[in-house]
């Protein structure tokens, strides 16, 4: 599976009481966004043996309107991993996953009230974790 997509992101008519320019960029809204995932299936003797990985990309984006530095999010890269079995004529399968595969630190919000308040805050993405998945199906 694979997807890119593009958005072209402007105002192009803004009020006289806006405290927007045309040049900021609405919020959550990357130029370029992509993902891709592959999943190899390998036949054993004794079940399946499914490899899988996926990947993510986002280019830059800004959190809120009116832009500011502190909200602007630079592009990042998240990378997904999964090795499952599925043994023969069972009813379970067995995982084990990595999300965040190299520990990308992104930001998912940010809010810039410095100069109301004198804060910045924001709101961070998962950091790396992995584990172990048992699914059974009835």
């Amino acid at each position: 599976t694979a997807t890119v997509a593009h958005l072209t992101n402007r105002f192009t008519q803004i009020g006289s009481e806006a405290t927007i320019t045309k040049q900021d960029k609405l919020p959550l809204a990357p130029e370029w966004t992509g993902y891709l995932e592959s999943v190899f299936v390998i036949p054993l003797a004794a079940g399946d043996l499914s490899l899988g990985a996926s990947g993510y990309v986002t280019s830059e984006q800004y959190h809120l309107i009116p832009n500011s530095d502190l909200e602007r999010e630079n592009g990042y890269v998240l990378i997904d991993a999964r090795a499952s079995f599925a043994p023969n004529g069972a009813d379970w399968t067995v995982s084990m996953y990595a999300t965040n595969l190299f520990d990308e630190v992104y930001r998912t919000f940010g809010q810039d009230s410095t100069a109301s308040f004198g804060v910045a805050a924001g709101w961070y993405g998962r950091p790396r974790e992995y584990g172990v998945d048992l699914r059974w199906r009835w």
